[in-house]
């Protein structure tokens, strides 16, 4: 997922504001070193499958599929493909996420548009 870090909320737990899209979103960097603020980069988002609020049905997917809720975030997509060991392939615009079904997500079915809510997303860099 292409983004950019805007700001440090609270360097001791990581957490930054960040825009993937036209959105900004809270989250934590789980990134070696210093947090690349204003600098564009490729990330990988974590969803803690334990976290997550709420998973409901989603009947639009905007084009800017991550999005601040409240106090909470809001990932929105489909459940691409549910593979033989019930890892759940869930597309994000352009990204995949790999959700193992545990909690809320054990009803998920292949091809579902869903909205999940979680506490924050955890971002990884890929290209540092």
């Amino acid at each position: 997922m292409r983004i950019e870090i805007e700001e440090v909320l609270d360097a001791a737990r990581g957490q930054v504001r960040f825009r993937s899209g036209g959105e900004s979103v809270v989250g934590c960097w789980a990134g070696p070193g210093e947090i690349p603020v204003g600098r564009e980069l490729e990330a990988e988002v974590e969803v803690s499958e334990e976290r997550i609020i709420s998973v409901r049905p989603a009947f639009v997917v905007p084009q800017s599929s991550v999005a601040q809720g409240g106090g909470e975030v809001v990932v929105v997509g489909r459940a691409e493909r549910i593979g033989d060991d019930g890892i759940i392939e869930f597309r994000v615009g352009q990204d995949l996420i790999l959700l193992e079904p545990v909690g809320p997500l054990t009803n998920v079915v292949e091809g579902a548009s869903l909205a999940l809510r979680v506490p924050e997303l955890r971002i990884y860099p890929r290209d540092l």
